[in-house]
């Protein structure tokens, strides 16, 4: 009895120490939360209607679930097959369906919303914000990606062989380009700088 109780006090320490649990109280969760459920009611909405387009990024899925491999997207040079590769593998366990396809955007709108929390935290840390303005001036940029306006949500939930990528990308090399030059002021190792332009 006296092991129970013991164990039951170093849990209970050990969840109250302040930083433990910070995470999960984190206003990222509900962005992360308002992205998949406005994203997943678009799905729904839209009654699997797909412009032609579209639908050849799950031809080129179901080739790939078949053994090709392509690194292009068919018949236009720009953008590239990842997104098909995301919905091939998403049809590995729904089958082809126009759904299973809508929900490929899901991932790369949360990394959005994920890469828009770090690069506005990283822009407040570099205005000295108060940790209060901080963390609401994170809130809103992860808002504003979570839930962009229903015409910009429209063509992201939209699988056209690298749209939601490219903004995804677009957002990282912002993010990565910022704190190159951050760390280049502050006189970071050569290394560090190395790897980042790298990056």
């Amino acid at each position: 009895m006296a092991v129970i109780s013991e164990n039951l006090a170093t849990s209970t320490s050990t969840f109250s120490r302040p930083g433990r649990l910070k995470v999960l109280y984190s206003p990222l969760w509900l962005c992360f939360l308002l992205a998949v459920l406005t994203r997943v009611w678009l799905i729904v909405h839209t009654h699997g209607v797909m412009a032609g387009d579209e639908m050849m990024v799950g031809l080129q899925a179901e080739h790939i679930l078949r053994g090709d491999r392509p690194v292009y997207y068919y018949a236009q040079p720009y953008m590239g097959s990842l997104e098909a590769y995301l919905a091939a593998f998403i049809f590995l366990f729904t089958g082809p369906a126009v759904w299973a396809m809508r929900l490929e955007t899901i991932p790369m709108s949360l990394l959005m919303v994920y890469l828009a929390w770090r690069f506005a935290g990283a822009l407040a840390e570099t205005a000295h914000l108060s940790a209060r303005l901080k963390t609401t001036f994170m809130t809103i940029a992860a808002l504003v990606a979570a839930f962009p306006p229903l015409y910009d949500m429209a063509e992201e939930m939209r699988v056209q062989g690298g749209y939601m990528e490219a903004f995804v990308i677009m957002l990282w090399l912002l993010f990565c380009a910022f704190r190159l030059t951050q760390r280049w002021s502050q006189q970071a190792s050569s290394n560090e700088l190395a790897l980042r332009w790298a990056g």
